[in-house]
């Protein structure tokens, strides 16, 4: 059986200064000089042209078990690292030059669902994404991917945001996109009148269509059988522990109410309650006069 041989000192301080010279190379290297980390390809871009600030995205092919049809595989684009100030039109700028893009969704985590439609009146704020997000972004041809995902980190130009940023601590980002988006959001009172009344319109054609179809499952066909449906006039009740109990208050009442019918019934009935209070009246009678009894002075 072969021993392993023990190093020395010497040779273990050579490797361990090995390790540490490996190591410091590894850690002074930028993940775009490294252009691939944690399955995910480096992309470098910036805010202007003339910006020495270097930002990088993390994207990656869409690739699950469970596929969606608004994102296919092969044609979807995962992106990782996109900032508060980028939006949806930057990320199409930005990526167009690889393809044509058919649709942009924005989640605060990498998901399998799409985005709902933002109510016009009333956007819920599970629909909004805030702090870093996350982009999918399906291209049209499957080889504008494939070709996004085999370009080398270096070989390329940072990409270049679509729009100015004011730079600073004290001033935002992107004032006159965040002025843009709330003057979206200000409703025209002549566009709101027309959208209620094509509502209104839209839901008397549903009540007519409604009621229609009502009146004709309640009328009798050509052989004169009428169409009963499972539902009645009152829906079911959850069988919840408080509406069980009203349910077992209501049987008693009900076999209480079974048991005195006759008028002969009643008066037996009420005959026999007075019996019994009677009974519990002598009966706590004695006990007062028990306890009277062996209430007694005893100083000593």
């Amino acid at each position: 059986m072969a021993k392993s041989k023990k190093k020395s000192g010497n040779e273990k301080k050579i490797d361990e200064e090995t390790t540490s010279q490996e190591s410091s190379s590894l850690s002074t290297r930028t993940t775009s000089e490294i252009g691939e980390i944690s399955g995910f390809k480096v992309l470098r871009w910036k805010a202007k042209p003339e910006s020495e600030v270097i930002r990088e995205f993390f994207v990656k092919i869409h690739d699950v078990s469970e596929p969606t049809r608004r994102k296919p595989l092969g044609r979807t684009l995962l992106i990782l690292n996109i900032p508060p100030f980028v939006y949806e039109k930057n990320i199409r700028q930005m990526f167009s030059a690889f393809g044509k893009i058919d649709e942009i969704f924005l989640h605060q985590k990498p998901t399998l669902s799409i985005p709902n439609q933002a109510n016009k009146y009333f956007p819920s704020e599970k629909e909004l994404v805030d702090g870093y997000k996350v982009a999918y972004v399906v291209f049209s041809d499957i080889r504008s991917v494939k070709e996004l995902i085999q370009i080398k980190t270096n070989e390329i130009e940072p990409l270049l945001l679509n729009g100015e940023i004011h730079a600073g601590m004290r001033i935002c980002f992107l004032f006159k996109e965040w002025i843009d988006d709330y003057n979206s959001q200000i409703i025209d009172p002549a566009v709101l009148e027309e959208d209620v009344k094509q509502y209104m319109i839209e839901f008397e054609k549903q009540e007519i269509r409604r009621k229609a179809a009502e009146k004709q499952a309640s009328e009798p066909d050509d052989e004169g059988w009428v169409t009963v449906t499972s539902q009645g006039k009152r829906a079911g009740t959850k069988r919840t522990e408080s509406t069980q109990e009203k349910l077992k208050a209501k049987k008693r009442r009900m076999e209480k109410a079974v048991l005195n019918i006759t008028p002969a019934q009643i008066k037996a009935t009420k005959a026999k309650q007075l019996e019994e209070l009677k009974k519990k009246f002598d009966e706590d009678k004695q006990k007062i006069a028990l306890l009277k009894q062996q209430r007694k002075f005893k100083p000593f």
